[in-house]
């Protein structure tokens, strides 16, 4: 086997991984299943799932290979329904498809051209009937009836201001957690900002990347070696570049488009927990290949950042539960059995 083919299924494997250890954390990582912004993740999570098992399948079982094209785009597709601007996350198909399809030249060859065609047949149906059903009930194609909302937010006049981005990125990432001596022991805060304008916003107990220390581990491609390691994995590389932008697309759009809203973090935890993943077993493979040569700096280094994993794992399960009781729409006014049993338990010593 060419060191190629093998770069490249050592590339497919951990990003596959990657996936199944991000939807473990996921639950970890958001509130319960009950709202829609919950369903869009899960939906768009079995996208990238379907695309990777689509990338690692053996090309000689072609049908499995065209089902998970299918069945990913098909996801991508139906998300845009809801939430268009999900759709921007179908470029993280370039990394994941990119090895198999433009660096091998599959795409040249008539199988290549089929299976192209296979990804695109679900977007191009699920658009057709979208834009019909949009013109046919609002007038337009493009129109998907967001601005027509029931709602306290008049959609229709928000308009575009820069004023808006500064506060929502800093506390959609950035804003560090509240935390108070008595369960649930989280605090939830208030967007602050000077603008004299109306914010819409939500309550916030800690931005994405403040309040998750597991993702803290996507600033090691600043790290000249680091960066140098994760490149040889091209694909690895792009998925995680990809979600760093996206993450930052995201929260300006959605800011612009709705407001700062805590429940919008589940456009792309999703894709940054992806990302996150795949840099800690990009460094623990590189500091395992210089363990196993005899680095003693290397196995340090090595023990050290799996002691750091489980801790920022353990640390997000914790901060997670405490969301669960601490945020709206507050447990303890909806089923106060539930919180006060849970807050005995957890708060035994008072």
């Amino acid at each position: 086997m060419k060191h190629s083919e093998k770069s490249t299924k050592y590339e497919h494997f951990n990003a596959v991984y990657a996936g199944s250890y991000a939807a473990v954390l996921r639950w970890t990582s958001g509130r319960v299943p009950a709202d829609l912004a919950e369903e869009l993740t899960q939906q768009t999570f079995m996208q990238y799932w379907q695309w990777l098992l689509a990338a690692n399948t053996p090309l000689q079982k072609r049908g499995r290979v065209l089902f998970h094209l299918m069945l990913g785009s098909l996801c991508m597709a139906l998300v845009a329904g809801c939430r268009p601007q999900m759709v921007l996350f179908a470029v993280l198909a370039l990394p994941i498809l990119w090895p198999r399809y433009i660096t091998e030249k599959r795409l040249c060859t008539r199988q290549g051209a089929g299976e192209c065609a296979a990804f695109l047949l679900p977007v191009v149906l699920v658009a057709a009937g979208l834009m019909w059903y949009n013109a046919a009930r609002l007038g337009s194609p493009f129109d998907f009836g967001a601005n027509y909302n029931l709602t306290g937010n008049d959609m229709t006049q928000r308009g575009f201001n820069a004023v808006r981005i500064g506060p929502a990125v800093f506390t959609s990432l950035f804003e560090l957690p509240s935390w108070q001596g008595v369960f649930p022991f989280l605090r939830e805060t208030d967007v602050q900002t000077n603008a004299v304008i109306r914010t819409i916003s939500e309550k916030f107990t800690g931005g994405m990347l403040a309040a998750t220390p597991y993702l803290w581990v996507l600033a090691l491609p600043l790290l000249p070696a680091f960066r140098r390691c994760l490149h040889h994995r091209r694909a690895v590389a792009g998925i995680v570049y990809g979600g760093i932008a996206a993450m930052v697309v995201m929260t300006v759009v959605d800011c612009e488009m709705a407001g700062v809203l805590y429940r919008y973090l589940m456009d792309y935890s999703l894709v940054l927990l992806v990302g996150a993943a795949l840099c800690w077993f990009c460094a623990e493979g590189a500091l395992s290949r210089r363990t196993a040569v005899g680095d003693a700096t290397a196995t340090a280094a090595l023990s050290a950042l799996r002691v750091v994993m489980a801790a920022a794992v353990a640390y997000t399960a914790v901060y997670r539960f405490c969301t669960l009781f601490a945020m709206e729409p507050w447990l303890q006014g909806m089923n106060p059995s539930l919180y006060y049993t849970v807050s005995r338990l957890v708060q035994f010593w008072m």
